[in-house]
């Protein structure tokens, strides 16, 4: 997140670059973005992945289920007169089940996506 990132010699503090330049490594940041966003499909798999001739790749599914959206489905059929009135709409939040828990983190949830694959 540093702005002079590429752009500073890190032991001089010269400036290498102007401020605002692009840098080598900024091409091929957005190389490698505009690569995946062109090649990758609606469902977020790569292009040569699916359309691999040999067909080396497999495409799985699973049922899973949204549980906002389940919440929202519920209350919208529970609450339909109400919510018939003009402004009115659901307001979502999400807590903890019980308060002696920790919040979840994005590293237990990478190291479950792990373990089942």
């Amino acid at each position: 997140m540093d702005e002079d990132f590429g752009h500073i010699n890190l032991v001089t503090g010269e400036r290498k670059l102007d401020k605002g330049s692009w840098t080598t490594w900024d091409y091929l940041l957005m190389n490698v973005h505009q690569l995946i966003t062109d090649f990758t499909d609606q469902n977020g798999f790569l292009i040569w992945e699916l359309e691999d001739p040999d067909e080396r790749m497999v495409v799985d599914g699973k049922i899973k289920i949204d549980r906002a959206e389940a919440t929202r489905a519920r209350m919208e059929k529970r609450h339909a007169k109400e919510l018939e009135r003009p402004g009115r709409y659901i307001d979502l939040k999400i807590h903890k089940f019980r308060e002696e828990d920790d919040y979840p983190t994005h590293t237990e949830f990478f190291e479950r996506l792990a373990q089942e694959d």
